[in-house]
């Protein structure tokens, strides 16, 4: 019995000494890595990449009039899932890209697709 305890002691340090171990080396990259920089570059590019993406699938949506509702909900959930801080502004501007989106011809939506 004090066997298998002295082994479960062993065993329970020598996973709490690697488990340290671990996170010094995680910590020591992260640092090294400058990974919050990272993360922040991307989550820049990411909301950089999906407004135009946003815009072309609600100006498309708004040209065939069956698909009226469904893009007033898709914008209602991009805006209030991904972006809540700051999405009273960028549906104001959201709204009037729409609406100019929705005035172009053929030729300026195919633009617009192969931009965003």
């Amino acid at each position: 019995m004090d066997e298998a305890l002295e082994r479960l002691k062993q065993t329970v340090s020598r996973t709490g000494q690697l488990t340290f171990t671990f996170a010094r080396h995680l910590v020591r990259r992260v640092i090294h890595d400058r990974l919050t920089v990272t993360a922040g570059y991307m989550a820049y590019v990411t909301l950089l990449s999906l407004v135009p993406l946003i815009t072309v699938v609600l100006s498309a949506l708004s040209l065939i009039p069956g698909f009226a509702e469904a893009g007033d909900q898709i914008r209602s959930f991009v805006l209030h899932n991904f972006v809540p801080a700051s999405g009273d502004a960028l549906e104001q501007y959201l709204n009037q890209f729409v609406a100019n989106a929705g005035k172009m011809t053929a030729v300026g939506v195919a633009f617009l697709f192969v931009v965003a």
